[in-house]
C-alpha cells in the first residue's frame, strides 16, 4: 500500500511565482548586459573608426599594411619595405625623440645605423657612400681614405684652409670670380718620385753687371769676372 501527500495548493502557487521571478530577473539581467556590451562595442569601433577593412587609416592588404593618413607607432614597428603613394608630398616621419634606423646580419646584430638626433646626424658602419642619379660615386669615406670625385672641390671659409698631411693635386686655383692672391707655404719640399736624384743636376742663375746673365753649378760661388762677362753672347753655361 502506497501512500500520496501532495502539499498544498498554497505552497504549489508560492513556488511557481518564486521561479517565475528568478527567471524574469535572469532575462532582464542578461538583456541589460548585452544591451552593455552592444553599447561599449559601437562605441570601440567608432572611437576606433574599424572598418572591414581595418582600423581606422590602416588597411589590411595581401602585400601588407597600408597607411592611408597619420599613422602613430608607439612601439617597435618591424618592416621589410615602406612604399610612399602619395605623388603630391613626400613622406614624413616625425618623433619626439631622436629617429634611429638600423639594421641587422643574419646572427641578430646591428652593423649600421643612422640616428637623427638634436642637431646632430650620424652614421655608423664601415663606409660612408654617396651616389649621383647616374650611380656615380661622389663622396666615399672609409677609415682609410676620403674620396670626393666632382671637378671641382670648393672651400668656403673665412679662416682658411688647413692641411696637416699631403697635398696631391694637378691644379690648385682660386674661386672663379677672383684669382688666388695668396698660398702660404712653410718648409716647401718639392720632389718628383719619377725623376732619380742622381740624374738632378741643379745650377745657380748669376748676373753680370751689364744685365747678362750665366749659369754656374751650385757648388760654386756665384761670382763674376770681367773676361767671362764680356765674352757672354747671352745665357750660357760656366763648367
Amino acid at each position: 500500500m502506497s501512500v500520496h501527500v501532495r502539499p498544498p495548493y498554497g505552497d504549489t502557487e508560492l513556488l511557481s511565482g518564486w521561479r517565475k521571478k528568478m527567471l524574469y530577473l535572469l532575462v532582464a539581467t542578461t538583456v541589460i548586459i548585452a544591451s552593455l556590451n552592444a553599447t561599449l562595442l559601437m562605441w570601440t569601433i567608432k572611437v576606433l573608426d574599424l572598418s572591414s577593412d581595418g582600423p581606422g587609416v590602416l588597411t589590411l592588404t595581401t602585400n601588407g599594411l597600408k597607411v592611408s593618413g597619420d599613422g602613430q607607432f608607439v612601439d617597435v614597428l618591424t618592416m621589410k619595405r615602406i612604399q610612399h603613394n602619395a605623388q603630391e608630398k613626400g613622406l614624413i616621419i616625425e618623433s619626439a625623440g631622436d629617429i634611429k634606423l638600423r639594421s641587422m646580419n643574419r646572427q641578430g646584430r646591428y652593423h649600421n645605423s643612422l640616428t637623427l638626433g638634436s642637431g646632430v646626424l650620424e652614421s655608423r658602419g664601415s663606409h660612408f657612400l654617396v651616389r649621383n642619379p647616374q650611380d656615380n660615386v661622389l663622396f666615399r669615406s672609409d677609415p682609410s681614405e676620403v674620396v670626393v670625385a666632382t671637378d671641382n672641390l670648393r672651400i668656403s671659409t673665412k679662416a682658411g684652409f688647413q692641411l696637416d698631411g699631403s697635398l696631391h693635386a694637378e691644379v690648385v686655383r682660386g674661386g672663379s670670380a677672383r684669382d688666388l692672391n695668396r698660398l702660404e707655404i712653410k718648409d716647401l719640399e718639392v720632389a718628383d718620385p719619377a725623376v732619380r736624384s742622381a740624374d738632378m743636376r741643379v745650377y745657380q742663375l748669376c748676373s753680370c753687371d751689364d744685365g747678362m746673365l750665366f749659369l754656374t753649378p751650385s757648388e760654386r760661388h756665384c761670382r763674376a769676372s770681367t773676361d767671362l762677362c764680356s765674352s757672354l753672347p747671352g745665357l750660357s753655361s760656366a763648367a
